[in-house]
């Protein structure tokens, strides 16, 4: 009942318990004692330990005890025959020494106004403990501890996380621990040693780094331990009052990396704006900032960080098409986001068709939407396309993607062609190559005959021009092949031939009897007002190569597109015939071209559904008609066809 007691008063304040038994002898008497030893905060015990005398059960009394520990000495005051009826009260005063096992206790015994030397050596064996003590008589002792903090088997026992109560969550940023003897062990948060009072017992307030899991390591240190170390970890998560806490615990491994709404007040079903759509996954992704600039666009966005990320996802091509105004504070449709979120997601070999109530696969949002199917990203069958993204949606979403996520690479402006290894070797009789002066490929400025040495053309890997002219030195028996076609040149010992390049790779081929060189060169239109820092100027170039736009030396990207220019790309493209152009007024045919007026175009002739948020007052620009005309299959296959050979 004893022990019961003093276990619940332990329970409720800040100390902890040891306690056992002893049996004492001397030539006066035999004891049999009960002894509870109280652990206090600053390095403090007190213990109580009541006894009966064997021989004569008046002489039954009680004792106490106070220890005060420092480094590397106790002090202790002690009262003993305290409610004996045959023996007066003693009280001892003096220094306890530990060495390894063993410990030395000196000082001085008062007895019935007599002052004694006092003596004490005792031995720590496992739980026993015997002793013998010198000072007004010789007493013999030995102890028992049933339960002792050293002792324990359970580091539970020296640590404890008091709040939080359940040890796994918690809103607030701190957590209160308890602990006892960590001069004897020590303590550390997610690694980082902690410095807390080596008091014997202690309370400390901590505070808690991270969002997410916060790991308490304890370690105790001691001969008689089994068990020397045990991870007590909590979760810190958002505080918000209105979401609950199982929906914050699936944002667990986003909460370091993104933008959460101030206070206390998630409001799940919020309305997600651009600006907080597009800045959380730049910095979901580990987005880079700033690194290609494009002037003239996005000029409504205040936030500095927001437009740096902008270029970069329009840099990046994740944004297909840069406008003057972004409108930050619109909200975002649900299927703009779920293109923009399925383009952080990495190649997949086999997409499984799933079907979705309110998108059918002929829409053009169907692939994004079901590639965020087979990646898990969603699970909904009603999608829901034209409706706002609620808060709590893009969240889930994001905990998802960051599993996944892969930023692309933008595309190369221009791509090394591999060819063939050029050796100038010493003329060599048995080549009729070493009396075989090649080519050059060059404009027709150029043109005039010289004796050069080396490989068309110039030792470049790519023209801007076509047609060409080739010049060199003809042997008997030479063919000229320009992709499989042999081009006629003059049968004089110099030659000059006109060549019509391919846009692409071409393929040249000089053969001399049984002997051929063979030399690949890539034709794409090059034009000065193109950045070669900006992600599109490589697909612009290509497309302008493959003819579906007139260019000369300039691109004028910034130029409006007018009517007759968009039906012409039409009719290149085999949609219209001719004759529909000659038809039109003059007015007509240089009317400027709004965005949404192309796209009902395109997408009436070419059966697609092309949607993008642009505004009807803006005028299509020959840039941005350039990358309409990439979303048609037509074009988008010869862009990619465009460096096979």
């Amino acid at each position: 009942m004893i022990i019961t007691l003093l276990v619940l008063i332990t329970s409720l304040y800040s100390f902890d318990l040891e306690h056992g038994f002893g049996i004492s002898s001397s030539p006066q008497k035999n004891d049999v004692s009960y002894r509870a030893t109280f652990l206090l905060p600053d390095q403090l015990q007190f213990y109580i330990e009541p006894a009966v005398n064997l021989n004569d059960t008046r002489d039954s009394f009680l004792k106490f005890e106070l220890l005060k520990e420092f480094k590397t000495l106790s002090a202790f005051f002690r009262v003993q025959n305290i409610a004996s009826s045959l023996h007066p009260i003693k009280m001892e005063l003096g220094l306890e020494i530990p060495y390894q096992a063993f410990k030395l206790s000196l000082g001085v015994l008062y007895n019935q106004k007599q002052v004694f030397p006092y003596t004490q050596l005792s031995l720590t064996l496992g739980k026993f403990e015997p002793y013998i003590s010198l000072s007004d008589q010789i007493l013999l002792g030995l102890y028992y501890g049933l339960q002792s903090v050293e002792d324990s088997t359970k580091i539970s026992d020296y640590f404890r996380i008091i709040s939080p109560y359940n040890h796994a969550e918690t809103r607030s940023g701190e957590a209160y621990i308890k602990g006892y003897y960590l001069d004897s062990g020590e303590i550390k948060l997610n690694g980082n040693p902690l410095k807390l009072r080596a008091d014997g017992m202690f309370i400390e307030k901590v505070s808690l780094p991270y969002y997410g899991e916060n790991l308490f390591t304890f370690t105790i240190k001691g001969k008689t331990i089994s068990s020397y170390e045990q991870k007590f970890a909590i979760n810190r998560i958002y505080p918000f009052i209105d979401i609950p806490y199982e929906d914050q615990k699936k944002w667990l491994s986003i909460v370091e990396k993104i933008d959460f709404p101030n206070g206390n007040y998630f409001k799940p079903d919020a309305e997600v704006s651009r600006q907080e759509f597009y800045l959380n996954l730049a910095k979901l992704a580990n987005m880079e900032r700033n690194k290609y600039v494009f002037k003239n666009y996005f000029t409504d966005v205040d936030n500095e960080e927001l437009k740096d990320y902008l270029y970069t996802y329009y840099g990046k091509g994740i944004l297909k098409v840069a406008y003057k105004k972004f409108y930050p504070n619109s909200s975002i449709k649900r299927e703009e986001a779920m293109t923009v979120l399925s383009r952080f997601l990495p190649d997949k070999e086999i997409f499984e068709d799933y079907e979705f109530k309110d998108i059918p696969q002929k829409s053009w949002v169907y692939s994004n939407v079901n590639k965020l199917r087979n990646f898990s990203i969603i699970n909904e069958t009603v999608i829901n396309p034209k409706g706002t993204l609620a808060r709590k949606d893009f969240f889930n979403y994001m905990a998802k993607l960051v599993e996944f996520i892969k930023i692309p690479a933008p595309i190369e402006n221009v791509t090394k062609v591999e060819q063939p290894e050029i050796v100038v070797e010493a003329p060599n009789q048995s080549s009729i190559f070493d009396v075989f002066k090649t080519a050059i490929i060059g404009d027709k400025g150029e043109y005039g005959f010289k004796d050069i040495t080396f490989i068309s053309p110039k030792g470049d890997e790519s023209v801007p021009k076509t047609p060409y002219f080739v010049k060199g030195y003809a042997p008997p028996g030479m063919t000229f092949i320009v992709n499989s076609k042999n081009v006629v040149v003059n049968r004089h010992k110099r030659f000059a031939a006109e060549v019509n390049l391919d846009p692409g790779i071409n393929k040249i081929e000089i053969r001399v009897n049984n002997e051929t060189k063979s030399y690949l060169i890539l034709y794409i239109k090059k034009f000065s007002d193109l950045s070669q820092n900006e992600y599109f100027t490589d697909l612009i170039e290509k497309i302008a190569t493959l003819g579906y736009m007139d260019t000369d030396e300039q691109f004028y990207p910034a130029r409006y597109v007018t009517r007759e220019e968009l039906l012409l790309a039409m009719v290149r493209l085999g949609y219209i015939k001719e004759s529909r152009i000659k038809e039109m007024s003059d007015e007509d045919k240089t009317a400027e071209v709004s965005y949404q007026e192309a796209i009902s175009i395109i997408n009436k002739l070419a059966g697609l559904r092309i949607e993008f948020d642009a505004s009807n007052e803006d005028v299509l620009t020959r840039k941005v008609f350039a990358l309409l005309l990439y979303e048609i299959p037509k074009v988008h296959d010869e862009v990619k066809k465009f460096y096979s050979n």
